[in-house]
C-alpha cells in the first residue's frame, strides 16, 4: 500500500520525546516513520513498530500508550506493530481493552512472531531481501544460545559466509554484519579467532566489504587489548593494596595494552601482506598507542606494507 516512490521521513526524535520511556539504557526500542501510500492521495500514515524480546504484563498498554500519544499530536492514521522475538509460543499481545460498562475501548494491532517462521527457513535462504537475513540470524542464535561457545564460533562464520553471498551492498552487509556481532557476542579468545576467520573468507573471495570489516577487527582488537591490559593492571595494583602498587599496576597494564595492540597488528599485516621485514617489526615494537592505531587504520586502504609506515607529506 505504500508509495515508495515518495520521500519518507523518520518521527522517531518526535515519538521519544512523547514517550520517553521508550529508552533503554542509550538503545531506542521503537520506530516512527511517515509514509505515503499508493492510492493517490495525499493523505499520511505513521507506522509505529515496536521490538519487544520478553514476555512483559504491561506491553499492550504500552502499545496504547504510543498510539493515543502520536495520535493525538499527528491526527494520522497509525499503522501499529509489535516485533515479537521472544520464544514463548502462548505469548502473542495483540490488544489492549479498557472500559467500565457501556463504555468501553478496544486498540488492536498487528503482531509478528519471529519463531512462526522457522518454518519457512527454506523461503528465508532463498529470499534476496535483507530482512529475511535479519530473520534467519535470529532464529539461529536462539538454537544455538546454549550451545558450546566453539558451536556457536562456527556457526556466527557459517552466517557471516552466507552474508556474503547475498550480493547486497557494502552498506547493507556492513549494518547486517553489525546487527550478528551484537546479536551473538563470543568470548575475547574466539572472536579474535572469528575475526581471523572472516579476513581469510574475505581474501579468498576478494570481497569488496573488505574495508568496512577489517575497520570493525582493527577497532574491536585495540579496544579488547587494552581493555585486557587496563584490567590486569588495576588487578595486580589492588591486590597491592599499596598506592605505589596501584601506579605500577597500571603502568604494567598499560604496556600490556600496547603489547597487545602491536601483536594484533602484526596479525593483520601479515594476513594482508606475507610478511613484515624487521626494520617494521622493529618499528611496532618501539611504537606508542597512537602510532598503533594510525597504523592499524591505514590497512584499509594502502595496497603495500611500505605505505602504511610512510610518514605524511
Amino acid at each position: 500500500q505504500i508509495n515508495w516512490e515518495e520521500r519518507w521521513e523518520f518521527l522517531d526524535k518526535e515519538l521519544h520525546a512523547m514517550t520517553k520511556d521508550s529508552m533503554v539504557g542509550n538503545r531506542f526500542v521503537d520506530k516512527l516513520i511517515r509514509v505515503k501510500l499508493k492510492n493517490g492521495e495525499t493523505q499520511c500514515l505513521l507506522i509505529h513498530i515496536e521490538v519487544q524480546g520478553q514476555e512483559d504484563p504491561h506491553f499492550q498498554k504500552r502499545m496504547f500508550t504510543y498510539f493515543y500519544r502520536v495520535y493525538d499530536k499527528y491526527q494520522k492514521p497509525i499503522f501499529s506493530c509489535a516485533i515479537l522475538t521472544d520464544e514463548k509460543e502462548c505469548w502473542r499481545p495483540s490488544h489492549f481493552a479498557v472500559g467500565s460498562g457501556e463504555s468501553r475501548l478496544r486498540f488492536d494491532y498487528c503482531v509478528v512472531k519471529l519463531i512462526d517462521y522457522r518454518k519457512q527457513t527454506e523461503m528465508l535462504n532463498e529470499s534476496n531481501n535483507p530482512f529475511a537475513m535479519v530473520i534467519l540470524t535470529q532464529l539461529e542464535v536462539l538454537s544455538i544460545k546454549n550451545a558450546p561457545d566453539e558451536q556457536r564460533k562456527s556457526a556466527k562464520f557459517s552466517m557471516t559466509k552466507r552474508l556474503y553471498s547475498k550480493g547486497y551492498s557494502k552498506e547493507t552487509v556492513k549494518s547486517l554484519f553489525l546487527f550478528l556481532d551484537w546479536l551473538l557476542s563470543l568470548p575475547k579468545e574466539l572472536d579474535l579467532l572469528y575475526s581471523k576467520e572472516v579476513l581469510q573468507l574475505e581474501e579468498q573471495s576478494k570481497m569488496a566489504y573488505v574495508s568496512s570489516i577489517e575497520r570493525l577487527g582493527i577497532e574491536k582488537g585495540i579496544q579488547q587489548g587494552m581493555q585486557r591490559g587496563m584490567q590486569r593492571g588495576m588487578q595486580r595494583g589492588m591486590q597491592r593494596g599499596m598506592q605505589q602498587g596501584m601506579q605500577q599496576g597500571m603502568q604494567q597494564g598499560l604496556l600490556q595494552g600496547i603489547r597487545n595492540e602491536a601483536l594484533f597488528l602484526k596479525k593483520l599485516l601479515t594476513q594482508k601482506f606475507g610478511s613484515i621485514t624487521p626494520h617494521y617489526m622493529e618499528m611496532i615494537e618501539q611504537a606508542d598507542e597512537d602510532e598503533l592505531v594510525r597504523w592499524g587504520l591505514r590497512i584499509l586502504e594502502s595496497k603495500s606494507i611500505d605505505e602504511i609506515f610512510k610518514d605524511p607529506a
